[in-house]
């Protein structure tokens, strides 16, 4: 049942096909040789049916992308192409494929019983490359049968379907196609910009030292470690002296605001554990064994509450910066749309333009992999990214169906700008009315909460998931906008208190230890209490638990951040505030989008299901976390450093 395209199941479909041979000429002579060839023992027959690479066990143990090496095949075609070439006679060749010949792609859907519902298995397949489409489609699919004999019973296959097959055309080349070209083009543009950036600021050299020493107390100096303000500069001069190397590896070297230094190493944490997520669900995917480390089911377990603090995060960062930013005096209408604008602008360049060129990447290498490679992995990134990016530029994917998606994994980044926008609205308002800006936060705390337990209650029944489905809901299934409102909002309630309190906080040794155990018995009850949840008969009571549950788990990181910047912080200030910390940190926005990017390309090289160990995917998660923070650090320096400090220069500046 698993040798698929073996040669028994090549002579059943000649022998045994209800469906007619409505198969090509040259498709049906092809198949006919191979089988003779086969049947006397010629050596190409031999070597075209190793390259196929079929093997019997090993379904049920995981073994769901059965590919081995395809340049086996490739290497067939290069041997028939290099014959032709030296006009060798086909009719007495014993070691030389006599027909050219093609990899193909096909995914077959299993329909069992439980616990293997609706399995999916990728195969790979060299075949003559005379059968064209309407070929494959008929010989493909004399798989699909149903076991009427064993249909019933239990663990075994009630029907084969194919869903799909892919030819390896090869026909794609990267050097032809426009996006690489403007790629280019932005990046030698950029190295322009920053050698013009480096000579201004050897030749201005102490006029910004100057500069430097009477803006030491600015107020805007918030993440970057960039002073703006009035010196004997243009603002031209100013802006372009952001781009300079020195000043962009000054600003990611110094440390982090005091009070948002605290925040470093939970950054990290949340990539770090993006990093290891996405590394393990690919690995799992593409294993020849059981899931690696842990199940996918836990996977997403995690990384729903992974998903609750980068927006707790990014809603303390928000916060911090709009009040630091903010007028101290009384508000006009015109300063007051300016501020905004300057907000907006601050998170649109610390993200866009890299977003852009990794979307850019991520279109060149799908159409790649999608001619070359003969692996499919479940993001929908072809063609996706080719028709669709324009959606994740503007931030609005989130608003389309997943099967118009591009970067599907990025859709945390669109619903947290989204949050920032709106957010920064409620803050304006909060300068001039803070009452109405109090009653609409709490209107949107308590309806988020109320809205997420009714569509909790999960009034659709429970089906089985495939393999890719499951890859699909790792990305996509937490998106669930309610749920991520409560953190947003208490992490701009933190981010208030850390500009108000400047980074310390006095609390009684008796309010820390009482809120150390309350806070340990509440990670007690999320840990432990989450299975027991899961299993709760009466819906609005398990409904309400999960939903409550982001909302404790936010208040644990209230509390984490609160008790860290006391003076009884336990030693958590100084870890939270390390340099390794600092430094990841700012690099943390850029390794979100460039993370995913690495590991898939890394997986989708290999061409081939591997076999995999803990201490493998360990070694494996390391050497992702150096690939993808060494580009983010360029990233980084060419892009998002220069470009927020330009806009903080340019808020400054319209004040002085």
């Amino acid at each position: 049942m698993l040798e698929a395209f073996n040669p028994y199941s090549v002579v059943r479909f000649f022998e045994f096909s209800d469906k007619g041979w409505n198969i090509s000429e040259n498709c049906l002579k092809n198949m006919y040789n191979y089988l003779e060839g086969l049947k006397s023992g010629a050596l190409w027959a031999v070597k075209l049916y190793d390259a196929t690479g079929y093997y019997g066990g090993g379904f049920l143990a995981g073994q769901q992308v059965r590919i081995r090496n395809p340049d086996n095949c490739r290497k067939l075609l290069h041997e028939y192409y290099e014959m032709l070439d030296k006009h060798w006679n086909l009719r007495i060749n014993t070691t030389v494929v006599p027909f050219p010949v093609q990899l193909v792609n096909a995914k077959y859907k299993f329909h069992m019983s439980k616990p293997f519902e609706n399995a999916t298995i990728q195969q790979m397949i060299c075949f003559p490359k005379s059968c064209i489409k309407d070929d494959l489609d008929t010989i493909l699919d004399i798989y699909v049968f149903p076991s009427n004999s064993f249909g019933q019973a239990s663990g075994t296959v009630k029907n084969i379907s194919l869903q799909s097959f892919r030819i390896v055309k090869g026909d794609y080349n990267i050097l032809d196609d426009r996006c690489l070209y403007f790629i280019a083009s932005v990046f030698a543009t950029t190295i322009v910009i920053i050698l013009i950036a480096n000579i201004i600021e050897a030749k201005y050299n102490k006029k910004f030292e100057k500069f430097n020493s009477s803006m030491k107390s600015t107020s805007l100096d918030v993440m970057t470690g960039t002073p703006t303000g009035n010196a004997d500069c243009s603002l031209v001069i100013l802006i372009l002296r952001t781009f300079s190397l020195r000043s962009s590896i000054i600003g990611l070297f110094k440390d982090s605001e005091k009070d948002l230094s605290v925040l470093s190493g939970i950054k990290v944490l949340v990539a770090f554990s993006l990093i290891f997520v996405n590394s393990v669900t690919t690995a799992n995917y593409l294993s020849n064994t059981n899931e690696i480390m842990m199940t996918n089911e836990n996977i997403r377990k995690i990384t729903n509450y992974i998903f609750d603090i980068f927006f707790f995060s990014n809603g303390v960062v928000l916060c911090n910066l709009f009040y630091k930013t903010a007028i101290k005096t009384k508000w006009k209408v015109f300063e007051q749309l300016f501020h905004y604008v300057v907000m907006i602008s601050i998170k649109i360049c610390s993200i866009l333009l890299p977003y852009t060129i990794s979307l850019m990447f991520l279109d060149l290498l799908s159409k790649h992999f999608y001619s070359n490679g003969v692996i499919d992995l479940p993001t929908l990134d072809y063609p996706n990214c080719e028709q669709n990016k324009w959606k994740n530029v503007l931030f609005i994917d989130i608003f389309f169906p997943v099967d118009n998606r591009c970067m599907p994994w990025t859709w945390f980044i669109s619903l947290e700008a989204h949050f920032y926008f709106a957010t920064c609205l409620i803050l304006l308002i909060s300068q001039i009315h803070p009452k109405y800006a109090g009653a609409i936060c709490s209107t949107l705390f308590i309806s988020s909460i109320t809205s997420s337990i009714i569509l909790e209650m999960d009034p659709f029944p429970h089906r089985s998931r495939t393999t890719e489905e499951e890859i699909v809901e790792i990305n996509l299934i937490f998106e669930k906008v309610l749920e991520r409102i409560s953190p947003y909002l208490l992490g701009n309630c933190m981010g208030y208190v850390l500009y108000k309190t400047k980074g310390k906080f006095d609390m009684n040794i008796i309010v820390v230890i009482l809120g150390w155990i309350a806070c340990i018995l509440m990670g007690a009850g999320l840990i432990f209490g989450y299975e027991i949840i899961l299993f709760e008969k009466n819906q609005w009571i398990r409904a309400t638990i999960l939903t409550l549950s982001h909302t404790i788990w936010s208040m644990i990181l209230f509390w984490i951040i609160l008790a860290s910047i006391s003076h009884y912080d336990l030693g958590l200030r100084t870890i939270m505030k390390l340099k390794f910390f600092q430094i990841c940190g700012k690099l943390s926005n850029c390794s979100y989008f460039i993370g995913p990017l690495v590991i898939k390309v890394f997986f989708l090289c290999s061409e081939s299901a591997s076999n995999t160990s803990i201490g493998y995917m360990i070694i494996l998660f390391f050497g992702f976390v150096i690939v993808i923070y060494a580009l983010s650090f360029v990233v980084y320096i060419l892009y998002e450093a220069p470009l927020t400090k330009s806009v903080k220069i340019i808020y400054e500046w319209r004040f002085l």
